[in-house]
């Protein structure tokens, strides 16, 4: 779609959050659409919107359990959370 599209565009331009609405507006019309909910926790990952990050990637995972960069995406969102709580310490 035109907002995937444009998701992709803002994504690569460094322009994350107009992805993140323009890949939320292709969720609204299809929520099991893969690559925008990969895209969407990139995205969120790259504002440090973690919590956001997770909830996207998960999902993700859900609908494809077996695809190990959906899983890699989780566990670098974790792993960025997990070393921002120990700054905070």
């Amino acid at each position: 779609s035109a907002y995937y599209s444009l998701g992709l565009v803002n994504s690569k331009l460094g322009n994350y959050q107009q992805a993140i609405d323009q890949f939320t507006e292709v969720l609204r019309l299809n929520s099991q659409h893969l690559p925008s909910l990969v895209n969407l926790a990139i995205a969120y990952f790259q504002e440090k919107q973690y919590e956001f990050a997770i909830e996207q990637a998960k999902k993700a995972i859900e609908l494809d359990p077996d695809n190990q960069e959906y899983k890699q995406i989780y566990d670098d969102v974790l792993q960025a959370l997990e070393e921002l709580e120990q700054q905070s310490e």
